[in-house]
Formats: structure tokens, C-alpha cells, sequence
């Protein structure tokens, strides 16, 4: 069956010198047409590709306001060369609130872009900041949805990358993306904008494991604050299946909490070789002990729905 690809990554050559790549693969350029022989390899109809949001930690939001806009317009041609296999995910910094919403105007009315993409954090200020209000009502009245990448933060020694051996990738980001949502739904922020759609990288992170967990101290302790059941939100949220190749184990958690209307086919391609991002994923998909037409709608329909293609 054809599949979509939601989160599929590029690195622009036009951000060389801009952004410091931490290795020479994913600083170099993949050219279209190598991109689209592996695309028909594994039988991917659509990318949508996206800059990692994990390329502007560390960047000044002057710095970052240009990465992104240059990273847009690399999309954008990209797109309108290959309409009927690139789909465009615009990069966003929201420290600038006012130059984000420019820039996110021109990405969804302009370019034409279906979905946008932003860091777990910005700065000093989480997701569930109000200062990121604006571009919520935006977002929410343009019925776009938002794929969150988690970026690296400071002050665990566990996840200090210089003597973390790559901890932080590991068990950093899958708490940050957890956090970030966490913060999202107890300080209401899917109350207030109830058609905001949010897609999680890496299958959730740590909600699916940890869920009965967090379930069981939400009611505790949110029950007096007026919040609906913690699984109430799930229907705003939704997650891929980016895991480094995944595991039957590992869906099957993410099925049991975002069932199988949440769930979109992510690879995380170029990062991960495609045998292990296409091969290895869509084997464990089509694995998985449920119906065939749900296994189409993680693989292809999901994406189609919540992407308005």
C-alpha cells in the first residue's frame, strides 16, 4: 500500500555555516532525485519534510529567525518541483511571537505549507507559555497542525552530552516532548483551543509507557481544577512512529493510548538509514496483531485526514 511519510527531515546546503551539523552526513546535501529513489524503494507516495527543530537550540532568535526562513524556502522549492511527492513543514522560532506569526503567515497562505514545526521548549518559556497564544488562535483557526520536535536543555548531569554519550537523545527528548505536553494539557491550553492538533515525534516519548501513571496522578491531583479525564486530550493529540525502526512492543503501546486514528507513519529519514527508518518500521507496522484497514490509516489515510491533502 502507498504510505506518507510525516516526519521525514532535510538539511538544507543553503544553512551550511549557518547552523553547525554535528557530522558530514547530515550536513550534506540529499539531491531529489536520490531522495525519491529511496521514496520508491519502500513505496512512500509523500514526504513531508520538515527542518529538525532540534537545529536551532542554541541559535540567537535573530539567528534562528533566518536558519528558519532559509530552511522554508529550500522546502518550498523542494515542493514546487515535486507537488505530487513533497509535502511542506514549515520550521518556526516563537521566542519572537510577532516574527513568528509573520513567518507562519507566509508559510501556510504563501507557500502553501500543511503543517508547521516547533521546538519543545523556546528558551526559557514551555509550550503552554501564554505568550505563545497568538500563533495558537492562528493555528487553530487555519486547522493546522503543529509536529513538535523535542530540542536538548540544560542542568541534568544524566543528559549533559558532553559525558552523556548521547543521552540526551535518549532519554532526554522523550521527556522533554512528555513534558511539554503535560504542561499543555493541565494549564489548559487544549481547553482553550479546541481544535489545535498536535503531533508528537518519537511515538509520544514517554506517554505511552508511563500513561496509567500519569493518568492516576492527573485524577489525584487535577480532579478540583476542573479538567476532564487526562485521556480526554488525546483526541487533540496525535504521534508517529519514528523509532529508530520501532518495535511491535513499543506500537503497541502507542496504540493503546493514541489508537488508531492518532498514529501517522514517521521515519525520521535521513537521520536513520532507511533500512532501519523505512525497512524496519513499516515491517513492524504491518506486523502489528490489528486489522489491515488499520494499519492503513497509521501507513497512509491518518496522514491524508490530518494534513488536508
Amino acid at each position: 500500500m502507498s504510505i506518507i511519510d510525516f516526519s521525514s527531515h532535510i538539511v538544507p546546503p543553503t544553512l551550511n555555516g549557518v547552523i553547525v551539523f554535528n557530522d558530514q552526513r547530515e550536513s550534506s546535501e540529499y539531491d531529489i532525485d536520490t531522495r525519491i529513489k529511496i521514496m520508491d524503494k519502500y513505496n512512500i507516495q509523500k514526504q513531508v519534510v520538515s527542518l529538525s527543530a532540534a537545529w536551532l537550540y542554541g541559535l540567537t532568535p535573530q539567528k534562528a529567525l533566518y536558519a528558519c526562513e532559509l530552511a522554508n524556502d529550500y522546502i518550498a522549492k523542494m515542493v514546487s518541483t515535486n507537488p505530487n511527492r513533497f509535502v511542506g513543514c514549515g520550521v518556526l522560532d516563537l521566542r519572537n511571537i510577532e516574527s513568528a506569526l509573520t513567518q507562519a503567515e507566509k508559510i501556510v497562505k504563501k507557500l502553501g505549507f500543511k503543517c508547521l514545526t516547533v521546538g519543545t521548549h523556546q528558551g526559557e518559556r514551555s509550550l503552554d507559555d501564554e505568550y505563545f497564544y497568538p500563533f495558537y488562535e492562528f493555528i487553530n483557526e487555519e486547522n493546522i497542525p503543529l509536529f513538535i520536535h523535542p530540542i536538548s536543555f540544560d542542568g541534568y548531569e544524566l543528559v549533559d552530552e558532553k559525558n552523556g554519550q548521547g543521552a540526551m537523545q535518549v532519554f532526554g527528548w522523550p521527556f522533554e516532548t512528555s513534558w511539554a505536553i503535560w504542561k499543555m494539557i493541565v494549564n489548559r491550553v487544549f481547553d482553550k483551543f479546541n481544535k489545535l492538533k498536535i503531533v508528537t515525534h518519537h511515538l509520544g516519548g514517554m506517554l505511552p509507557h508511563f500513561f496509567n501513571r500519569a493518568n492516576y496522578r492527573f485524577e489525584r491531583n487535577h480532579k478540583i481544577n476542573g479538567l476532564k479525564h487526562y485521556k480526554y486530550y488525546f483526541k487533540n493529540i496525535y504521534a508517529d512512529t519514528a523509532l529508530d525502526g520501532t518495535s511491535i512492543m513499543a506500537l503497541l503501546e502507542g496504540y493503546e493510548l493514541f489508537g488508531p486514528n492518532n498514529i501517522v507513519f514517521g521515519s525520521d529519514w535521513p537521520f536513520i538509514e532507511d533500512s532501519v527508518s523505512y525497512g524496519n518500521n513499516i515491517n513492524a507496522i504491518n506486523s502489528l496483531p490489528i486489522p489491515d484497514e488499520e494499519k492503513l490509516k497509521i501507513l497512509y489515510s491518518n496522514a491524508v485526514q490530518l494534513l488536508n491533502l
